[in-house]
């Protein structure tokens, strides 16, 4: 049979396929799991060169050292996809590529096993196909022999960047103790997650996904820097998942953890296995999660008033809506409660995420997107007067079932010719069924988008505060003012407006005066000026020219 691979040329170009340079720790550490170690010692800070000339830069070397079986044959190691593990090892589906990244990002490497020593060049050994075969044909028979396997390395770059800064990642290995640099590395596997869900107030489950334990948390806030939210520990080595923005499993209230001692229930991505294939394993492991968590969720959410499971009012929106997003009919219609959204007529920043009974639903429309009022304004106001809520796609049905009115236009019914008016605005609701129906309001802010303002009050006392009240609902930032930016300037115009329109003049404008908020009265005589105040203290004041 023809050779179909170019071995020379592929191991000329093997550092190209690894990722990740910090992840070769792992793959060793793994190899030394795989021999049956028990205690694996790293080292990145070393006092000596030793085994390497005294010239070495000390920066460079990393020892890994193990108390393992040790290797026998040489070739096992150096090969492409060739190993000599174990039945139970094989299981695992290893690669027999994790010696040669360390081969790729070292400059020279010794190696003390079973079988001996061995120096190498790393560069001649992937490079000249004469060196290789120098070394795989040595005859080791006559010289010293060691107890587990000592890995020496003079890397590239500072051994310390061969490292992950986060220890975390070294902590998926339950049965061997690790130290580095003198630290010894706490295991944080399956028993000591679930200890830790278990005391929280988290809702927790576990069971078991093709032989190997899962467990599931909802609750508080749960997104943690990898590898604590959701990770998959592959015999010890940690991967974490991330899934598409509206899986159940993408919501930050929900995390997962599986821990795989047995079988190849997924598939991980060769060569550096940072990854999880996204196949049909991966999807039938994707399925059976949602299926447990939507199990979980219907169980919090069918008792929900009941329930002292709670997550804070955004967490438990947030599961609510994801629950609708991804469950089935059947599961929803045992739902008796809605994640909603209310002022949708407001700024998308201001718009309040609530969770709904049927109960409170009582007299209440609804809309499926944020609506303009004109089709131009954004509406401040008191929301518990006109009773809408906003819903996305997926719920409204449930809503039309209730027999909900679904909103499809808002207008107001007044005249919008001068900035302030001193009555009561009269909102107009049009019905997808096309009937209408009028609110009358307290008061109201409109604002469009180009600062086109439209203030309702009752009286001109409340021109200002209906301002104030409101005007966070409706204030959208661009890229040219901030906030408060907008804000200000807004205020302006209404305190010019009142002047112009009402003869009222803000106290804001006399703010060169002394504690001027708080002004009652100010009297002008020739040369002198005398404050009033609303305490009923006083302050009189020289004028001068020109000072």
């Amino acid at each position: 049979m023809k050779n179909l691979v170019n071995a020379d040329k592929l191991y000329s170009v093997i550092g190209n396929f690894f990722t990740d340079n910090e992840n070769m720790l792992l793959e060793l550490i793994q190899n030394a799991q795989r021999g049956k170690a028990t205690k694996i010692t790293v080292q990145t800070r070393h006092d000596t060169t030793e085994p390497f000339a005294k010239d070495t830069d000390k920066t460079k070397i990393l020892s890994i050292k193990d108390n393992g079986q040790g290797i026998k044959d040489i070739v096992a190691l150096l090969g492409i996809a060739i190993s000599d593990w174990e039945t139970d090892i094989d299981e695992q589906e290893p690669a027999g590529m994790g010696f040669l990244q360390l081969l790729a990002l070292s400059e020279q490497i010794v190696i003390r096993s079973k079988f001996g020593e061995l120096k190498l060049n790393s560069k001649a050994f992937l490079q000249y196909p004469a060196y290789r075969q120098q070394i795989v044909t040595t005859d080791f028979s006559k010289g010293d022999k060691y107890e587990g396997t000592e890995i020496y390395a003079v890397m590239k770059e500072s051994s310390g960047l061969y490292v992950k800064g986060n220890y975390e990642w070294y902590t998926g290995y339950s049965d061997i103790q690790i130290v580095i640099n003198g630290e010894k590395i706490i295991p944080n596997c399956f028993q000591a997650r679930l200890d830790r869900a278990v005391n929280s107030k988290n809702i927790c489950k576990t069971c078991e996904y093709k032989g190997n334990s899962l467990l599931i948390e909802i609750g508080e806030y749960l997104y943690l820097s990898p590898p604590n939210g959701n990770t998959v520990n592959w015999y010890g080595q940690l991967v974490d998942l991330c899934f598409e923005y509206k899986s159940l499993l993408r919501n930050s209230h929900v995390r997962f953890y599986y821990e795989i001692s047995q079988g190849t229930p997924l598939t991980m991505r060769y060569p550096d296995r940072t990854a999880i294939c996204r196949d049909e394993k991966y999807a039938e492991f994707e399925k059976f999660l949602s299926k447990q968590i939507t199990g979980m969720l219907i169980d919090l959410f069918s008792d929900y008033e009941k329930s002292n499971k709670r997550f804070g009012r955004y967490g438990d929106y947030c599961l609510l809506y994801s629950l609708y997003q991804n469950a089935s009919k059947r599961d929803l219609k045992k739902l008796t409660v809605y994640p909603v959204i209310k002022h949708p007529f407001a700024n998308s920043e201001y718009q309040d995420n609530a969770i709904f009974t049927k109960d409170d639903l009582e007299g209440y429309s609804f809309c499926r997107k944020s609506i303009e009022i004109k089709e131009d304004y954004l509406l401040g106001a008191d929301y518990d007067e006109i009773k809408c809520c906003q819903v996305d796609e997926r719920i409204a049905p449930y809503l039309i079932d209730l027999g909900i009115p679904e909103v499809t236009e808002v207008n107001i019914v007044n005249d919008l010719d001068q900035m302030i008016n001193l009555k009561r605005p009269l909102l107009e609701l049009v019905f997808a069924d096309e009937s209408s129906k009028q609110i009358v309001l307290s008061q109201a802010l409109l604002l469009s988008d180009c600062d086109e303002m439209y203030i309702f009050a009752e009286n001109e006392d409340e021109v200002l505060s209906v301002f104030e009240s409101y005007c966070e609902m409706v204030i959208q930032t661009d890229d040219e003012r901030s906030y408060d930016e907008i804000e200000n300037d807004l205020r302006e115009l209404v305190i010019d407006e009142m002047s112009n329109t009402l003869n009222i003049v803000s106290n804001s404008r006399f703010n060169f005066l002394p504690k001027y908020y708080n002004l009652r009265n100010i009297e002008f005589s020739v040369g002198n000026l005398a404050l009033k105040y609303e305490d009923g203290t006083t302050k009189k004041m020289k004028l001068k020219k020109n000072i």
